[in-house]
């Protein structure tokens, strides 16, 4: 149901792993950092991502944003993303989103549990999917278009 590897030494990660072992069906994968020896290669990292529906995405040392957001969108998981009671790192960075976005980890176990209730789960990752792959076409045309002119 949902998966993290990685380490638990960040900001909000062991508040996150300590709230989503809440769920069942999780799986870790703790390391001592990134490309750590006993960080997982590339190759079962995406595998454990293809069979994985959640990915909690926890900040980094200096913000939200960190690679995990982006692995779990290219592998059609719905990140569960941070945010901060001030402020929406990632609606001002990327606009309007679909990702669920929390601003504590026990919101994030009720959300989970109210999406498998209601049987929404599928429908949130598509659109997910659909919402990441237009994101995406729209930022290649925009840098497409800003060197286009720049170099004009």
């Amino acid at each position: 149901m949902w998966s993290f590897a990685g380490d638990n030494k960040k900001l909000s990660r062991a508040e996150m792993l300590g709230e989503m072992g809440k769920l069942a069906g999780g799986h870790t994968h703790l390391s001592s950092g990134f490309g750590s020896a006993d960080a997982l290669p590339t190759d079962t990292y995406r595998a454990l991502l293809d069979e994985t529906v959640f990915v909690p995405a926890p900040g980094g040392w200096s913000n939200l944003e960190t690679f995990r957001v982006y692995e779990a969108l290219e592998a059609g998981c719905i990140p569960i993303v941070e945010k901060r009671p001030s402020f929406d790192y990632f609606t001002t960075l990327l606009g309007a989103h679909p990702m669920p976005t929390v601003e504590s980890w026990a919101q994030a176990v009720g959300l989970v549990n109210q999406m498998q209730q209601s049987g929404k789960i599928e429908h949130v990752r598509i659109v997910c999917m659909d919402w990441w792959s237009d994101h995406k076409s729209k930022l290649i045309d925009s840098v497409t278009g800003f060197v286009t002119r720049a170099l004009g």
